[in-house]
């Protein structure tokens, strides 16, 4: 890839990706693989990341291996999930060997949700607590979890799995090393059902005070969590694209705000020389 203008480019994918994702949509599918095969991996997930699941997709089967495993690492589980729902069931099979064990087994669960339904979006990979552990044991549950997504609130079940309340890292700070969590946490907490559709979950009163909200089975075991952030992403994906008509408009007034960046960014992608 040639030096002139790639740090430019690359400075404007990392600042602005929404508006770079929107103006390589734009070209040619081989070329953008082979600028995607070229970049860091940190900078291909936050693009492709912006991207419809759709078009990575159809993206996929033109990269190296290393490339899609290097942004596929790095994709919140959802949106690895959405994209191996829209690959052929050959491609699908070598993607998920890419990832790491974890990130493998939680897609697994989510693609066994329709894909309009709320399971399909949730973080099935948060960390728990039971509710007859201590506050001292409960903060060293959670140091050693990680590598789980910190949400703030934790919520917390039986031995069973059940769903039980929910209790925040602060409150654990706070309270008696030997308090048990049962008698911290708060039991005022509303769930969603992880086979419900996303346009019933959209209109849970629990938005109103919470950006996080617990997914059940109908039998009300904990299997995961929906954020507000991954619900209107999922209400998104099941919209049907914008019009051509539609699209070039919004595409012409990203370039007036971005001009600069977008052209060092398509020159950068236009000069590539294929190996």
């Amino acid at each position: 890839m040639p030096s002139k203008g790639i740090h430019l480019a690359l400075a404007f994918v990392q600042s602005q990706p929404g508006p770079a994702a929107r103006l390589l949509e734009q070209q040619p599918l081989e070329d953008v693989a082979f600028f995607i095969d070229e970049i860091p991996h940190s900078h291909s997930a936050l693009l492709l990341a912006r991207m419809l699941p759709q078009y990575t997709a159809r993206l996929c089967p033109l990269l190296s291996e290393e490339t899609t495993a290097g942004f596929l690492s790095r994709m919140d589980t959802s949106l690895v999930a959405a994209i191996l729902r829209y690959s052929p069931p050959e491609m699908s099979k070598r993607l998920k060997k890419s990832l790491p064990e974890k990130k493998r087994i939680a897609c697994s669960i989510l693609l066994s949700y329709p894909e309009d339904s709320v399971g399909a979006w949730m973080l099935p990979n948060v960390a728990t607590l039971p509710e007859d552990c201590s506050a001292s044991e409960g903060l060293k549950h959670l140091a050693s979890a990680e590598d789980l997504f910190d949400l703030g609130q934790v919520f917390v079940v039986d031995r069973d799995g059940l769903l039980q309340g929910s209790i925040s890292g602060q409150e654990l700070l706070r309270a008696n090393s030997e308090s048990r969590v049962s008698g911290l946490m708060n039991r005022d907490y509303r769930y969603l059902l992880g086979r419900s559709t996303l346009v019933a979950a959209r209109d849970s009163v629990g938005w109103r005070t919470r950006d996080v909200l617990p997914v059940v089975t109908r039998h009300r075991q904990f299997v995961g969590v929906l954020r507000s952030l991954d619900l209107r992403k999922g209400l998104a994906q099941l919209e049907k694209p914008a019009q051509a008509k539609s699209s070039d408009g919004v595409a012409t007034q990203i370039f007036k705000a971005y001009g600069k960046s977008m052209v060092a960014l398509a020159n950068t992608l236009g000069g590539v020389t294929k190996r």
